[in-house]
């Protein structure tokens, strides 16, 4: 397929999108003049409910990042644009779509700074419809939905942290609340990188040349209350790997008022199949403690990686406790330590000001294969939401890391974020 082909048919993809939400204006504004008038039977309620109970909505962002390196070049790029999502009500209460066209349009790039995840190789604006799904209820708790979907799992999920989110073709069965356990079972063929306007197979993604295959999935959530959960994951990526994943939360009380939130995770993978990226086997484990004194949130967490082949990790954001703006600190042979604060700043009466800082620092082996440099990272990020009249959906926030590698191979760096929010429902 040639370019004016390809750009051919997004623009109809997105033409579809546009007549799809102004039918949905005229059909709720249809609504409105209808319930002003004839009495309408209830077969017609029924029916205009995918119309009338419909949301579209422009989640406008602009994102500003400047990432200084000591050792490389630089990364620098601010952009605008967002997600122009229509969502539809249940139709018979059964059935329900979606679709969304994605944009992000540069405002400022140097070609020489590349990189910086906000825009397609090098420095180059693009728009996808990046969602376009169905729903089916099969009972009040069974759900079969296919398409072009957000995904929120360990290791594929919609790693939001740069302008657009990752989406994921997929095909799932979703059962609610079977013995206070929900199960998501399906297959994901294709992914779309948040940094790019296409989709490709799962096996390429994670660095299969020209690879065709996909990834099967089951998770299960069991909750014994509202404190205590655990999450079991297994991804198959055929003739790739297998990753596996569990996390197990709850609260305890060290005295009477103070609750301490714990959290554990573990993560297996090795290859399967064809093995078409390596003989792949590693793991890691983590822990997590969360507790309130003073007014202040406090955070301390732990994370150790084998000595083996590295995390892979090429289908979303890492679900590892010490995942941190810059690093994910699951190197080979990596161990690490994080602590961290959250505040909220109504508390000295400045209202819709919050803010989080963490510092992790990890060691490495000195010598040997997996001989890397340890490091340290401090994040601290501010969030400004204001929720109120015309700023109601708004929200600010100023993001800074800052790097500091300590040893052969080391590379420093600072970054900084600016990140503009605001949603705008249209219909």
């Amino acid at each position: 397929m040639d370019g004016k082909t390809k750009k051919s048919s997004v623009s109809k993809k997105i033409i579809l999108l546009m007549f799809a939400i102004a039918v949905s204006g005229i059909a709720k504004y249809s609504d409105a003049l209808a319930d002003e008038s004839a009495v309408e039977n209830t077969t017609e309620k029924k029916a205009s409910s995918f119309w009338k109970d419909s949301d579209t909505a422009f989640h406008f962002r602009s994102y500003a990042l400047d990432r200084d390196r000591e050792a490389s070049n630089d990364s620098q790029a601010w952009v605008a644009g967002g997600i122009l999502r229509f969502l539809s009500g249940w139709w018979q209460e059964r059935i329900q779509a979606s679709a969304a066209v994605y944009t992000t349009q540069e405002l400022f790039a140097p070609n020489n700074k590349p990189n910086a995840q906000l825009l397609k190789p090098i420095q180059q604006s693009f728009t996808v419809l990046g969602e376009a799904w169905a729903s089916l209820k099969l009972t009040s708790n069974i759900e079969l939905k296919g398409g072009r979907q957000i995904l929120n799992l360990p290791f594929i999920n919609k790693n939001y942290a740069r302008m657009l989110p990752d989406t994921h073709e997929s095909y799932l069965l979703d059962v609610k609340d079977i013995y206070n356990t929900d199960w998501l079972v399906g297959y994901i063929p294709r992914i779309k990188k948040r940094n790019t306007n296409k989709f490709v197979w799962m096996s390429e993604q994670a660095g299969v040349s020209g690879g065709r295959d996909g990834t099967a999935i089951i998770n299960l959530t069991h909750k014994w209350s509202d404190k205590t959960s655990l999450v079991v994951s297994n991804q198959n990526t055929f003739n790739v790997f297998n990753n596996s994943y569990a996390e197990f939360k709850t609260v305890f009380y060290p005295t009477e008022k103070r609750a301490v939130k714990l959290s554990v995770q573990a993560t297996y993978q090795h290859a399967i199949g064809d093995k078409l990226v390596g003989d792949i086997t590693t793991n890691s484990l983590g822990f997590m403690l969360n507790t309130d004194y003073l007014g202040v949130g406090w955070i301390l967490a732990g994370t150790t990686t084998a000595e083996s082949t590295k995390i892979l990790r090429p289908f979303g954001v890492s679900p590892s406790y010490i995942s941190l703006i810059v690093q994910d600190f699951d190197r080979p042979g990596e161990d690490a330590l994080m602590f961290g604060a959250t505040y909220d700043f109504s508390k000295i009466g400045i209202n819709n000001l919050t803010g989080f800082t963490k510092y992790a620092y990890s060691w490495t082996p000195d010598s040997g294969q997996f001989a890397s440099p340890n490091q340290g990272e401090f994040n601290i990020t501010f969030d400004y939401k204001p929720n109120l009249g015309s700023f109601k959906g708004f929200w600010l926030r100023l993001r800074y890391a800052d790097l500091n590698q300590h040893g052969r191979g080391e590379g420093d760096l600072r970054d900084y974020h600016v990140i503009l929010n605001y949603s705008l429902p249209l219909f």
